[in-house]
């Protein structure tokens, strides 16, 4: 029952009730009464629950449905990886002055890997504020026949990058490594395989 349903009805009782006490005898209109407020109390008790009824029918998949920001967001929809508690993952398309190139950005304390099931054919990738605490010789094979950035910063665990990481990475065009304290010696192999394409270290 709605505020206006509602607001109906009460006048609509309160002119019975008027009408009852002017026909209803003097000795007897407090019976009269009595009997008229006891209706009504159970006419709204019935009504009450119907009206809550009602509301209940929209669900937590309607509201969720019918939510407008329900959906992808532009950037969401290049997402491969999902969050994970701890760290999370998001892809997007950006463009520099020759073509578009697809961005990946990971971050979290509990990054420990380069994630694996990232976009194929990113070209560009940031790891920042993880826990990563070395770059593996595997962990970016994957994306190696795209991927030409690579930017690792503020990674406070950070301390080894294995042989031959960028092996793999054949059009590596930048490496950029900052605000890691604790890598504080690289191998000569480190970069063995890239020296033709590397323009950015």
């Amino acid at each position: 029952m709605g505020a206006s349903q509602l607001m109906a009805f009460l006048v609509f009782i309160t002119f019975v009730i008027d009408c009852v006490m002017l026909v209803a005898p003097n000795n007897h209109k407090k019976y009269y009464l009595i009997v008229l407020l006891f209706i009504l109390c159970k006419l709204i008790e019935m009504a009450v629950p119907v009206s809550l009824a009602a509301n209940l029918n929209a669900t937590t998949a309607d509201l969720f449905d019918n939510n407008e920001l329900n959906g992808f967001t532009t950037m969401a929809r290049f997402r491969d990886a999902p969050p994970v508690k701890g760290w999370s993952c998001y892809c997007w398309n950006s463009t520099n002055e020759f073509a578009e190139e697809l961005e990946c950005r990971c971050e979290g304390d509990a990054l420990l890997r380069i994630p694996q099931k990232l976009q194929l054919g990113m070209n560009r990738l940031t790891i920042t504020k993880a826990g990563l605490p070395l770059l593996r010789n595997t962990g970016l094979k994957l994306y190696g026949s795209t991927l030409r950035d690579v930017t690792l910063t503020d990674l406070s665990n950070f301390e080894s990058i294995q042989p031959g990481a960028f092996e793999s990475v054949k059009n590596l065009r930048t490496i950029y490594i900052s605000h890691a304290p604790k890598l504080v010696y690289l191998t000569k192999d480190v970069f063995y395989g890239i020296a033709d394409t590397i323009k950015t270290m």
